[in-house]
């Protein structure tokens, strides 16, 4: 089982900034995404609807995903040309989650051999954009577009993966260890360093691996900050 170490608030008057959490105690999800059953792909489509047409796509079936603040159909999408121009934008970010945590686990140093701290963001309830597949035709315009996935699995990835819009909400929150995570989410390729001898560590090996630091294969080596708040990256 994963080390839940700690569940972060934001910066308050009295700087209360954490709470210690029962790491034996299952961390519920925020998530308000729905399960489709009968063993159905779970799939949605987002869609880019001005306000003064959301009304139309009211009537036509979309619902708003109020943590998002997005309309979508779940499973479907109307044949039409008013879903088709709601459907035409490049999404912003394609990964996202209600909550998600930090992740800090140790690595052996190339160089010095000495352990470092390494850190990762980890969720395991995630959306995801797929890849684009035939376009629509509407008019002499071809519009290419993608449904987004549900994953359950417990993902690991690094830190430059954050949108600009992540970064501020973390930048929100007192901690020694977030504050190093925006640091090191802000330089090129999330460069880590060695804190011995300042070698760089790379980002080889890092995830997925038997034997990486993060690996869901060594949940008692890897220290988690939770956030209640949206993770959305690319």
């Amino acid at each position: 089982m994963f080390n839940f170490v700690t569940k972060l608030l934001r910066k308050s008057n009295n700087n209360d900034s954490s709470f210690e959490i029962d790491e034996n105690d299952p961390i519920q999800s925020s998530t308000i995404q729905e399960t489709i059953a009968n063993g159905k792909e779970w799939e949605r489509y987002y869609l880019n609807v001005p306000y003064k047409e959301k009304e139309i796509a009211k009537e036509q079936g979309a619902k708003w995903h109020p943590i998002r603040k997005q309309w979508y159909t779940q499973g479907f999408f109307t044949d039409n040309d008013d879903f088709a121009r709601w459907l035409d934008f490049d999404p912003p970010y394609t990964l996202f989650s209600p909550c998600f945590s930090i992740a800090k686990a140790h690595r052996s140093c190339w160089k010095c051999h000495k352990p470092t701290p390494v850190y990762a963001v980890m969720c395991d309830e995630y959306e995801y954009y797929g890849d684009p597949g035939d376009p629509i035709q509407v008019g002499s315009k071809e519009i290419y577009f993608s449904p987004w996935y549900k994953d359950n699995e417990t993902m690991f990835f690094s830190l430059f993966q954050l949108s600009n819009e992540t970064l501020d909400e973390l930048s929100l929150f007192n901690h020694p260890v977030i504050e190093k995570s925006i640091s090191i989410a802000k330089r090129k390729n999330s460069q880590q360093y060695c804190i011995h001898c300042q070698a760089k560590q790379g980002n080889f090996y890092l995830f997925d691996e038997i034997d990486s630091p993060f690996s869901v294969y060594s949940q008692t080596n890897i220290q988690l900050y939770q956030f209640d708040i949206p993770l959305k990256a690319v």
